[in-house]
């Protein structure tokens, strides 16, 4: 392809007004391997013979990885205390409740949302944007005060809990919403009715989950759709040790899994990879008499590959976090294994206030929001081949 070179300013305009002429691809630009500033000292290098490189300054932009009110950990979240048998998935939860909706459909990243395709994810952890109340028989959606503003007329949506039997409900927005309103109209009626439903992007084909926003020709990764979280493992007096392994996928659809090494006894054991949907959890070996539940835990993944604190941000109940107390660098291992940590580091919530910008109390109803800036190396060398530079290496 050849190089274009404009003088500038370059100004990117659209319009979605249709009396107008109307531009539907209209929307935000998306570049590859970032952006950069020229070299004023070295602008007659353009144009110059073929061959020489037009100098310029890599310009780190902050990557929105997170931002979302996690849902209070929960202990049995995933699964309720169950004797272990070797080899045999536990139950998994089945009930909708605030941060786990059980039988979300995905289809796996990589491939297309055909039929075929369509997997049921087990259990997804805090899915979706917001939550909202529905009634049977009725097209209105009432949202939180400011959730508003993560809808838009067209949007396609699945509402965990809101179709047939308290399944799913794949539906679209019918109206655009009204600035601070707190009802919505969709176009199809619930089929249950639920408080607390949690609510979702749903793919253009209306067939799968789909954490992304539509804005002209591109889709755009919505980070508040982006919690992932660790899991836990906990037993009860006279439990034996066990490793426990977890199977799911991450917010990308990547299937992923984790050897969890139980400790033993009435006490919990963390995982170390954060988690978007929870497929099977399998103990290893058989302890009759003794039980082992399985929840979630406040350790949240980032969602792009984090090296360095320094190209970090996190605000945490509207503060700023200063300290990487909590954070854990993505694991550098080449490839991941089921004993390997997150490939792309995570972030335990703190719970002790020192004056250092973490947060006393940790509770619902807090906002995090987690940036990551790629440094330049991080960015050039991601290519559609081998991307582990920005999302770490492949999931295990």
């Amino acid at each position: 392809m050849a190089l274009t070179i404009n003088s500038g300013p370059t100004i990117v305009t659209g319009n979605t007004n249709p009396v107008q002429n109307s531009e539907p691809d209209a929307g935000p630009s998306l570049s590859f391997q970032g952006s950069g500033v020229l070299d004023p000292r070295v602008v007659g290098s353009i144009g110059a013979a073929p061959g020489t490189k037009v100098i310029g300054l890599y310009s780190a932009s902050y990557l929105a990885s997170t931002d979302a009110v996690p849902v209070a950990a929960g202990a049995a979240r995933l699964a309720a205390a169950q004797a272990p048998t070797a080899a045999t998935p536990l139950v998994l939860t089945t009930a909708q409740g605030a941060g786990a909706s059980p039988a979300i459909p995905i289809v796996p990243f990589g491939q297309s949302a055909i039929v075929g395709n369509v997997i049921s994810a087990g259990v997804a952890l805090d899915f979706g944007f917001t939550v909202g109340n529905v009634t049977a028989a009725s097209p209105t959606l009432t949202v939180p005060a400011g959730a508003w503003r993560y809808f838009y007329k067209g949007q396609r949506l699945l509402i965990a809990g809101a179709g047939a039997s308290g399944g799913n409900l794949f539906t679209t927005v019918l109206v655009a919403p009204i600035a601070n309103a707190l009802t919505l109209t969709l176009a199809d009626n619930a089929l249950s009715t639920t408080l607390g439903v949690q609510i979702g992007t749903a793919h253009p084909t209306l067939n799968s989950a789909w954490p992304y926003a539509i804005a002209g020709a591109t889709a755009l990764f919505d980070p508040a759709q982006g919690v992932c979280r660790a899991v836990s493992i906990t037993g009860n007096t006279g439990s034996a040790a066990n490793v426990v392994t977890v199977k799911g996928y991450d917010a990308f659809g990547q299937a992923m899994s984790e050897a969890i090494s139980f400790v033993g006894g009435a006490a919990t054991t963390n995982g170390r990879k954060a988690f978007k949907f929870v497929t099977s959890i399998t103990p290893a070996t058989t302890n009759a008499g003794f039980t082992l539940s399985v929840g979630t835990t406040d350790t949240v993944g980032f969602n792009f590959r984090t090296d360095y604190w320094e190209y970090i941000d996190i605000f945490m109940a509207g503060q700023f976090v200063s300290i990487n107390t909590g954070w854990t660098v993505a694991d550098a291992t080449p490839a991941a294994t089921t004993v390997t940590g997150d490939v792309r580091g995570t972030y335990a919530l703190q719970t002790a206030s020192n004056g250092d910008g973490t947060v006393a109390n940790w509770a619902t109803s807090r906002r995090l929001a987690m940036f990551s800036s790629l440094p330049m190396y991080n960015s050039i060398n991601a290519t559609n081949l081998n991307y582990a530079t920005m999302f770490g290496v492949a999931q295990a």
